[in-house]
């Protein structure tokens, strides 16, 4: 097995799903590479990345991957969704998918995790909410 440091920056936070990865460098600068037939990666395109691109120039705190879409969670507490949305699991009360990063809501979230075709998050007053596919009814 052969391992490939990925630049030489410091990383806090990274996050990897069937098809693409994002991460978090140092100082909150995210960045996203791998395939973008969904626009998964973040960066307007649906252009496959085989090297790490910068989505931006925010600053952000936490994310997370999915099969074909992703969410973060800016340092000023804002979450983003993009990518596939065929169910829903955007969350921007839409099925059409983006390309590029787009806020959900005007509320303070403190952590985010993703499926295949949905989302869920944790808003900061500790309320949790779902979002996406829902197609079992477990009791």
């Amino acid at each position: 097995m052969c391992s490939v440091q990925i630049g030489s920056s410091s990383w806090t936070a990274v996050s990897t799903k069937n098809i693409h990865v994002v991460a978090i460098r140092s100082g909150g600068t995210l960045f996203s590479w791998g395939l973008n037939s969904s626009g998964q990666l973040g960066d307007g395109t649906v252009i496959n990345k085989s090297s790490p691109v910068q989505i931006g120039t925010d600053s952000w705190t936490q994310i997370f991957s999915g099969a074909d879409h992703t969410a973060a969670i800016r340092s000023d507490g804002a979450l983003f969704t993009w990518g596939q949305n065929y169910a829903g699991q955007l969350g921007d009360s839409t099925t059409i998918g983006k390309s590029s990063p787009v806020q959900i809501g005007t509320d303070s979230w403190t952590q985010v995790s993703v499926g295949n075709s949905y989302t869920a998050a944790i808003r900061s007053d500790g309320a949790l909410f779902t979002w996406g596919l829902n197609y079992r009814d477990w009791e």
